[in-house]
């Protein structure tokens, strides 16, 4: 039968059903185009767990497809695709588990990683109120957005501003403030349960 449960979001540009999920008892045909009906032998109808949308602040939205019971799941990461998340269907409670996020990198990964280049490659105080000021941004507005990769890294920052030394002057007042700030967002990240494991 034609998949009548299908999401607007699920059907493709040419306008045909595209159904990945389809109602109890039924299953997606191998082009995903019609729902057909489960037999007491038919392996995509084993118990398992259902399609689980999953909205994480730190590694992104996944959707987790249908599975057996006893089968590991795996969707590409989302910043970066050339790795994978993966995720465990129970098969006694037939429920999804904790997704393994490893091998992801956060959302902040990329942004974090840019101002630890330009933190090595200070010469002068303007740069580094530029460097202090800009990890300070991050920090202060995502802190619940960073993993123990952001957290190292920015600490390996805040390393490198307070080594920076030109003309052994005293630590900017303004930089020194970035810099207490940032640890207040690095100390704000680590309460959550990502940094905790």
């Amino acid at each position: 039968s034609e998949c009548e449960s299908c999401p607007e979001d699920m059907y493709s540009e040419s306008g045909s059903a595209s159904c990945k999920y389809c109602p109890k008892n039924t299953y997606p045909s191998p082009n995903a185009d019609i729902c057909l009906e489960c037999g007491s032998d038919t392996p995509e109808c084993q118990a398992g767990c259902y399609h689980e949308e999953e909205i994480n602040e730190i590694y992104g939205n996944y959707t987790w497809p249908d599975s057996v019971g006893g089968a590991t799941r795996k969707l590409p990461c989302v910043y970066n695709s050339d790795s994978f998340a993966t995720r465990m269907c129970d098969g006694d409670t037939l429920l999804y588990g904790q997704t393994n996020f490893s091998q992801c990198v956060s959302k902040l990964h990329d942004r974090i990683n840019e101002i630890k280049d330009q933190a090595d490659k200070m010469t002068d105080k303007s740069q580094q109120q530029e460097v202090s000021e800009e990890i300070k941004d991050v920090t202060e507005k995502n802190s619940s957005s960073m993993n123990w990769h952001d957290v190292d890294t920015t600490s390996e920052i805040i390393n490198k501003l307070l080594e920076f030394e030109e003309d052994d002057e005293q630590l900017n007042a303004q930089v020194r403030d970035n810099i207490l700030k940032t640890v207040n967002g690095v100390h704000q990240s680590t309460k959550s349960a990502e940094i905790a494991k």
